[in-house]
């Protein structure tokens, strides 16, 4: 339905503009706020807008006020790598508002946009590209609404029957999403604390054998980031549902860790320093240990909750057979029924593959962790060998399918692309961290060093020193790639958790909203 201050008529009535575009915001279910480099018209009502706020910037303040679902896509700024360019001689070109706006207007628009910045957006560099980004995001946002069925109809009677085996299914997608995001915390510590103090502190400070104050403040730096993570965690922990022995086991190890970054902010502050690197190395050592432990039990728990959430399923879907069969369904009460299976039959495929792809790249880390542990040993070469055998073809596969699924995307998108068409990883997979920016380039990087090794492997001689310095060289490039290729995998599978958990919320709603009209029709 389309509606404008252009094609309004007149009610004859005492209305502001303002006032009618903020009812067609009330009035709106979704709201899509679309901004360049026009701030806009200002309304003039100067008792209800003493700010002097643009209309669109009023409109988009009572979406917030009204809890609206906002959509937000902004222009991207000039000189970046987001700039937006017009793609056709045809088009008009938002820049030419730059030079039309006033100073005040040019402040008002980029204190909005910082604004805006702190919420999910999209950037656009064109109008195909947002058109592009508008479709996606929508449809995404449509596909995560929940079943369309009204309450007090037979339909709605059968789905109340079988409640409390969906809210188990709930359950489990909550258990898997919260041990997903305590997972991603503990390789946040991972990747953007423990690995930069090793690779580019520690060895400077054992090198020097003293730290320079740059230094001491970039360590400062990394403990604020491992302190953040640890708030996450612990209200993370506090919201997790714990009633079976790997919850337990999963919390009491997070606790271990938060423990360790309390002492970390107690033991290394500013005056600390001056203790041997040796100290540091040894609490860093211990630390790493931990936050290892915990991260290897969280995603011990998706597996398990992942198991549980299929036996739950079949359990569903034979309750919702039994009962749609005792019911006095109609042909379309049927045919809605089995539309909206279809659709959870899909949700619940995606992410099983999705978790499957992750434990996979668990497994490969776990195992090239364990053949990393052995290097500058005696047993080195043959720990290789067994590695080179039986570990190195599955990692080789994995990283030959992210790169097939990040260049040409799944097997359904093919379907849907142009013959030449080829779809950019940052946009298929929905990464927005900077470290994943080049993301199929470090799986080609890596994809390379792989075959190096194995290449390795098959010429080694393991009398040669010059050799085995040669495949030491090698496995240090290639565990710091493939660390930067599953901290990528891990921003993938936690956006898809993400989405499953925001579908299963609006569900968990839908659901309450049925057995509360039920309630009430039956007079309890």
């Amino acid at each position: 339905v389309e509606v404008s201050m252009e094609k309004e008529t007149q009610t004859g009535l005492r209305e502001h503009s303002l006032d009618i575009s903020l009812k067609w915001v009330e009035e709106a279910d979704w709201i899509v706020l679309i901004v360049g480099f026009n701030y806009g018209s200002i309304s003039n009502d100067s008792q209800n807008n003493p700010e002097g706020l643009s209309f669109t910037e009023w409109e988009y303040k009572r979406a917030e006020d009204e809890n609206k679902k906002i959509f937000v896509f902004l222009a991207g700024d000039l000189d970046t790598d987001d700039e937006y360019r017009v793609s056709q001689k045809n088009e008009k070109d938002l820049k030419n508002w730059i030079g039309k706006q006033s100073n005040d207007q040019k402040e008002k628009l980029e204190k909005f946009k910082e604004q805006l910045r702190q919420r999910s957006f999209k950037f656009f560099n064109d109008l195909s590209n947002f058109s592009k980004e508008l479709e996606d995001t929508l449809k995404e946002a449509v596909d995560k609404l929940p079943p369309s069925i009204g309450p007090k109809t037979e339909l709605a009677k059968l789905i109340v029957s079988v409640s409390k085996n969906i809210e188990k299914c709930i359950d489990k997608v909550t258990l898997i999403a919260t041990s997903k995001r305590i997972h991603d915390c503990l390789h946040e510590l991972l990747q953007q604390f423990i690995s930069p103090l090793w690779e580019e502190l520690l060895s400077k400070w054992k090198e020097e054998t003293t730290l320079s104050d740059s230094r001491k403040m970039a360590i400062l730096r990394l403990l604020s980031k491992a302190t953040k993570q640890e708030g996450k965690m612990e209200n993370l922990i506090r919201e997790q549902n714990i009633d079976t022995q790997k919850q337990h086991a999963l919390s009491n190890l997070v606790e271990k860790v938060i423990e360790k970054i309390n002492q970390w902010q107690i033991n290394w502050n500013d005056d600390a320093f001056s203790q041997s690197s040796g100290q540091f190395e040894e609490d860093l050592d211990l630390f790493e240990e931990a936050v290892k432990h915990a991260f290897r039990q969280a995603d011990e728990n998706m597996r398990t909750e992942e198991s549980n959430l299929r036996v739950n399923y079949t359990d569903l879907r034979t309750h919702l057979e039994k009962a749609r069969n005792e019911k006095g369904l109609t042909d379309s009460d049927h045919e809605k029924l089995d539309q909206e299976l279809e659709k959870v039959q899909e949700k619940s495929k995606k992410l099983e593959h999705t978790l499957i792809t992750h434990h996979d790249w668990q497994e490969a880390y776990e195992k090239l962790r364990d053949l990393d542990k052995n290097r500058g040993t005696s047993i080195f070469s043959r720990e290789l060998k067994k590695y080179c055998d039986n570990y190195l073809p599955k990692l080789c596969d994995l990283v030959d399918k992210e790169i097939d699924l990040e260049l040409n995307g799944t097997p359904e998108r093919k379907e849907k692309a142009s013959g030449t068409e080829k779809i950019s990883s940052s946009k298929s997979s929905g990464i927005q961290d900077n470290a994943c920016s080049i993301y199929v380039d470090k799986m080609k990087k890596l994809k390379k060093t792989i075959d190096d090794l194995k290449e390795d492997c098959i010429n080694e001689d393991s009398t040669d020193d010059f050799f085995q310095e040669k495949i030491k060289e090698n496995m240090i490039i290639m565990r710091k790639l493939f660390d930067d290729s599953f901290y990528c995998i891990d921003k993938k599978t936690l956006e898809e958790v993400n989405n499953g958990m925001s579908w299963v919320h609006a569900l968990k709603e839908w659901l309450d909203k049925l057995n509360e009209a039920q309630l009430k029709d039956d007079g309890i």
